[in-house]
């Protein structure tokens, strides 16, 4: 898709706080997109893997 993300994948990049909108369903999808994306990134073929080949960092402020 030019100019946007496919309906299946998730956006990369800073997060920012905004108003609510839309239903919750899409929501879901972004999340569940996003974690598609962080296990293939690390070759985890399921959830359980994906903490087994990372080393989560917590951010406390972004920019």
């Amino acid at each position: 898709m030019w100019g946007g993300v496919a309906g299946y994948r998730a956006a990369e990049d800073k997060t920012v706080r905004l108003p609510l909108r839309g239903p919750v369903a899409e929501t879901v999808k972004d999340i569940l997109g996003g974690l598609r994306s962080a296990c293939t990134y690390v070759g985890a073929e399921r959830l359980k893997e994906l903490t087994k080949r990372t080393t989560f960092i917590r951010v406390a402020e972004q920019e």
